[in-house]
């Protein structure tokens, strides 16, 4: 049985790999908080944001009342329908497309797939009904945007558009198109994603119309966005508490987001004993590579101090494009637990146990 993602005891980031996924198990998962990312669907409370741990909000319109779109998004529909044309049809990849990734990847917040076709279709194409919504200004491509269609939903996966258009606001108005055309084919549900508490970007999300936000297990329609994610900020707080236990024992560290956590959720590599950690901070590295690390870890925000290894047959980065001064910010090869020295959800044990092993050799 599948925990909501709001829900107490909850892993602050699921992940699944489905090896099929017909449209009513798709309607579940959106109805569960999960979302797709290339060929990986996530449940997530938080996420690594422009350099920063964020909380995110999963939000979707119910499509059975009328219109509720705000004003202004209502009026850029209309002119923008004067102004342009627009196709629906299947998804596809060809030069238009991938020129437009290429323009609006700068908008992008974090590591982003160098390539658009595992992003649109992820592993494999025919596991989903992945759909495009095609803004063209006479013949020119302009705007383009995925979305996956389920049974009774229908789900956003990305929207791409020329900056030189960008007075437009197209990536609000693909998403205006995806709302009409999931009425016109009988959906329920249009899941928009989630937004961001603190980053005005996503808000344009809500413009749609009157949105449900999921809160614990249950969609629930609110007056306002919800302003914080009480699971962010928690391990937010956590961190905060464990780098200040470090400074007071003058313990050198280097702290890092861990791109390769993930790889300890799936069962495929569980053998393997990668470390499991969002966050990371190296205290020591030996003239071996052999780290002090300790971890923040997902599933119960315990703190885990390990000697680990860098594997460096596993680049986290193969395949994507770190935007600016994102790559630094980043562990860039998988870690490998080789021994477990101290697990615990109290900072101060975590720091005092880093403190007694830079005493003493600490393999």
């Amino acid at each position: 049985m599948s925990v909501s993602p709001h829900a107490p005891g909850a892993p602050l980031i699921e992940l699944d790999i489905p090896a099929s996924l017909d449209r009513d198990l798709y309607d579940q998962h959106m109805a569960e908080g999960w979302f797709r990312s290339g060929p990986i669907l996530c449940r997530a409370n938080v996420l690594c944001l422009d350099e920063q741990i964020r909380g995110l909000s999963q939000i979707r319109l119910p499509l059975d009342a009328p219109d509720s779109a705000s004003r202004s998004a209502r009026r850029r529909f209309r002119r923008n329908r004067d102004r342009f044309r627009v196709e629906f049809g299947r998804a596809r990849v060809d030069s238009a497309r991938e020129a437009l990734y290429e323009k609006t990847k700068p908008r992008f917040m974090s590591f982003v797939s160098s390539e658009l076709a595992p992003l649109v279709f992820g592993e494999d194409a025919s596991l989903q009904d992945t759909r495009e919504c095609a803004v063209y200004d006479g013949e020119r491509l302009v705007a383009v945007s995925y979305f996956d269609v389920g049974r009774e939903s229908v789900a956003s996966q990305l929207a791409l558009h020329d900056p030189e258009y960008a007075a437009y606001g197209l990536g609000t108005y693909t998403l205006l198109e995806e709302v009409e055309y999931a009425r016109q084919i009988g959906a329920r549900y249009l899941y928009p994603g989630y937004v961001v508490p603190g980053l005005p970007s996503f808000d344009y999300k809500l413009q749609i119309g009157r949105v449900q936000f999921l809160e614990g297990r249950t969609w629930r329609r609110r007056a306002t966005p919800p302003r914080r994610v009480r699971e962010a900020d928690r391990f937010i707080r956590r961190m905060q508490r464990f780098e200040h236990a470090l400074a007071a024992r003058n313990l050198p560290v280097e702290r890092k987001f861990y791109a390769g956590f993930w790889l300890s959720l799936v069962p495929h590599f569980w053998e393997h004993d990668f470390a499991s950690g969002l966050v990371v901070w190296t205290l020591d590295t030996e003239p071996d590579g052999h780290r002090l690390v300790a971890q923040l870890t997902l599933g119960e925000t315990a703190f885990r101090l390990v000697n680990a290894a860098t594997l460096e047959a596993i680049d986290l980065m193969e395949g994507y494009d770190p935007l600016g001064a994102v790559a630094s910010h980043y562990e860039t090869h998988a870690l490998t637990e080789q021994l477990v020295l101290n697990v615990s959800d109290d900072p101060i044990e975590i720091a005092d146990a880093a403190a007694r092993t830079l005493h003493a050799p600490f393999r």
